[in-house]
């Protein structure tokens, strides 16, 4: 039986937790297109005969110990950047607040603040929330932060993300983090001109052995687009990552971005950009997973039917599987080379947009 308080906590989670609560208890339904309520509705099913189902739940739970005290917010978290608009409907206000004994620092490309009494004047944004929308403020910061990596933490009377330890610290950057992470993350902007610019170049190719394979060239240039479609896919699930939660794994990013106001305004920007005909051509790529989706290992994907149906996690999964199929035995090397040019353009410019659209608005 499910406990009263977990099923309160069950109505701040969001959709991507709640699925892999299921997930734990429960692999052989398709959960994928079950809206919140059908969610919990099956986490409670789940409950009446799992108990340990509760323990699950509850540990998924990372708030402050009050949350009536106002929110520290700083590096994606501030007003402007990146992770902003996950709470920006619950702000009552915010202002510009600097703390005292306090060192950031990067790790991982991601930004930590830890006590340190050499430091003085660490610039944030003290923000309140509505008092009547701060739990689901807190569930929302907390549900897209590691607990394992932050913990909370009260600084001059505001509840503030901390990082538990210095283990990983970028020692070479000495800059201000807020500089080069969320919008401006260079891996977004210098990725893309990496993606865009640079050719390859079969005249500098020395084959050795293999000089007298006739297709040396394409093969070549094929691991070459490769490459870059593996670069652009790392840099989605970074995007998923800083705009939704550092929580979810590479097969969960379909499922976050969806949802997403930027990454749908980008989709839907690039698919009017398409000729009518690719818009409506049925696609084929190999899936690494066997559902009653696909026919055997193919799966067939419209990108008119899935704008049609406002299925935007679909059209995202489509470059997700393509992704696998770099990765699991390169099998997209000769199966998708005909198109394959096409599907790394349209993901550059998905990321490309999404960019763009976040920081227009921001001005």
């Amino acid at each position: 039986m499910l406990k009263s308080t977990n099923l309160e906590n069950l109505a701040y989670m969001s959709d991507y937790i709640l699925r892999d609560i299921i997930l734990k208890f429960d692999d052989k339904e398709d959960i994928s297109r079950f809206n919140k309520q059908q969610l919990i509705t099956k986490i409670v099913e789940i409950s009446e005969t799992k108990k340990e189902i509760n323990k699950l739940i509850e540990k998924r739970v990372f708030l402050p110990e009050n949350i009536d005290l106002p929110f520290f917010a700083y590096g994606i978290f501030k007003p402007n950047q990146i992770a902003y608009h996950v709470i920006e409907d619950l702000v009552e206000s915010s202002k510009n607040k600097s703390i005292d004994k306090y060192h950031q620092f990067l790790r991982d490309g991601l930004s930590f603040i830890i006590s340190d009494k050499n430091f003085h004047d660490l610039n944030g944004y003290k923000i309140n929330f509505k008092s009547e929308k701060a739990l689901e403020a807190y569930f929302k910061i907390s549900n897209k932060e590691p607990r394992n990596l932050y913990k909370w933490e009260v600084i001059e009377n505001m509840n503030a993300l901390v990082a538990r330890d210095k283990i990983g610290i970028d020692k070479h950057f000495q800059g201000d983090p807020d500089n080069i992470i969320g919008w401006n993350d260079p891996y977004f902007h210098i990725g893309l001109e990496v993606i865009t610019k640079q050719e390859f170049d079969n005249k500098k190719m020395n084959y050795g052995v293999n000089l007298k394979w006739a297709d040396r060239d394409f093969f070549a240039e094929m691991i070459f687009v490769q490459m870059k479609f593996l670069l652009a896919y790392s840099m989605l699930e970074r995007l998923a990552f800083l705009m939704t939660s550092f929580q979810s794994g590479s097969n969960q990013v379909s499922a976050v971005l969806a949802d997403n106001s930027f990454i749908q305004a980008a989709i839907l920007k690039l698919y009017d950009e398409l000729d009518e005909k690719v818009q409506c051509e049925q696609r084929e790529v190999y899936s690494t997973e066997r559902k009653s989706t696909s026919k055997g290992e193919k799966v067939i994907f419209s990108f008119k039917d899935s704008i049609e149906q406002k299925d935007f996690k679909k059209i995202i999964k489509f470059y997700y599987q393509i992704r696998n199929n770099i990765t699991h035995r390169g099998k997209s090397l000769g199966r998708v080379s005909d198109n394959f040019k096409t599907y790394l353009e349209e993901l550059t410019l998905i990321i490309k947009y999404t960019l763009e659209f976040g920081q227009h608005s921001n001005n």
